[in-house]
């Protein structure tokens, strides 16, 4: 039989068409690229994946318990026999101090303190002696320029009667001085 030749091999590895130690290096690469690949991949399903699921597992068992659960009962009437007395102060949320507007004394109490009030509502009668005396006072002086006032328009009307009359003389005389003066002539 004849013998098949079979083809030369010689010892150096071809990998891309590169041969010899070079090449092996850069098989050697491409195998440990290969492989943190592989690893990255596998740390990713098997490490990151299960907890990525949990945590959404998680997100809807916390949805489903986080409905409140309310228990209802219908209230029923007790004697009233037994009544409960707690201790505390009430205090207001706004003080307002209410200030007299005037000096004065007290005249009449209307509404005792800490009762109910509407707005408006008298509280309290303060008689004003020097108030009244200001006021009879402003009153006099009112009175007073009110007989000045009527005063000087009796003065101011005489004076200008007054003038009437003077210049019902001083024309009488310049017509009898015109007269004088044409008689002349």
């Amino acid at each position: 039989m004849s013998e098949m030749r079979k083809p030369r091999q010689n010892n150096r590895t071809r990998v891309f068409g590169l041969t010899g130690t070079f090449a092996r290096g850069f098989a050697r690469v491409w195998i440990l690229v290969a492989v943190i690949i592989a690893v990255c991949a596998g740390v990713l399903v098997f490490g990151i994946m299960p907890r990525l699921e949990a945590r959404d597992a998680l997100k809807k068992e916390s949805q489903n318990l986080n409905v409140p659960t309310v228990s209802v009962t219908k209230p029923k009437p007790r004697d009233g026999a037994q009544e409960l007395v707690l201790p505390g102060n009430i205090q207001p949320f706004i003080e307002a101090p209410i200030y007299a507007r005037t000096s004065g004394y007290l005249k009449r109490w209307h509404v005792d303190i800490g009762a109910r009030v509407k707005a408006g509502q008298l509280l309290a009668e303060i008689d004003t002696p020097e108030i009244d005396d200001q006021l009879q006072q402003a009153r006099a002086d009112f009175a007073t320029a009110q007989a000045n006032h009527q005063l000087a328009e009796k003065t101011t009307e005489t004076a200008i009667y007054k003038c009437y009359q003077v210049a019902r003389y001083a024309e009488e005389l310049l017509n009898k001085a015109l007269a004088a003066f044409r008689s002349q002539k």
